[in-house]
């Protein structure tokens, strides 16, 4: 009896400790799983530095096979609740840059089946079409 108890303890501990395992794998295999908006907008602006002209930024991107230009404006990005939004039209006073770009730079799943979250990187750009800022917010969609 006591042989069997501990052969189900140890199959539970297995149990747990392969759970464990597969979720730091799953964590430390993205690293837009376990960096911050504000690291992410780092690591972009050392590809994409301030002053590059939109023609750059597109090829940068366009070499990249993961970053996908989702839209172009010829107005810049809005700021909503803290989210970078680039249907906002001309004219509105929060507006960031002439001229915005929305780019995806990957997704994943948080944990299994409860939704996807995906990276976007919002750029401006001035009236020369030169990169002013970029702003970068992670969103989730529940499947």
């Amino acid at each position: 009896m006591i042989n069997m108890i501990n052969k189900i303890i140890n199959g539970i501990a297995i149990a747990i400790f392969s759970v464990v395992v597969i979720v730091a794998i799953l964590v430390l295999s993205n690293p837009l799983r376990r960096r911050s908006e504000e690291r992410i907008r780092t690591v972009m602006l050392n590809h994409t530095p301030i002053g590059m002209s939109m023609d750059e930024v597109i090829g940068v991107i366009e070499n990249n096979d993961n970053w996908e230009i989702r839209r172009t404006r010829d107005h810049g990005y809005a700021i909503r609740s803290g989210v970078p939004d680039i249907t906002i039209m001309r004219g509105d006073k929060n507006i960031v840059g002439v001229k915005a770009m929305e780019v995806t730079i990957g997704s994943y799943n948080f944990f299994f089946v409860a939704g996807k979250m995906t990276v976007y990187v919002f750029y401006a750009f001035d009236e020369d079409s030169k990169l002013i800022d970029i702003a970068v917010v992670k969103l989730s969609m529940h499947i």
